[in-house]
């Protein structure tokens, strides 16, 4: 929390997922700090939705399936 309030102020954040945000508060224990990281990292933030092909780890799970 606290590097999130610190780079809030003076940088940027970079944050990478394979959840969506509206998935994030239900990964994380505590609803109180959920909330203050979710509310931080989402405020000024530029989303981009990434498509393309599967995951390498849904491609790797069919063929083992074979």
């Amino acid at each position: 929390m606290d590097i999130i309030e610190e780079k809030q102020q003076t940088g940027s954040i970079i944050v990478t997922t394979q959840y969506p945000i509206a998935k994030w508060h239900h990964r994380m224990p505590d609803s109180t700090m959920a909330d203050a990281i979710c509310d931080r990292l989402t405020s000024k933030a530029y989303k981009f939705n990434m498509k393309g092909e599967q995951s390498m780890r849904i491609k790797n799970q069919k063929s083992q399936d074979k």
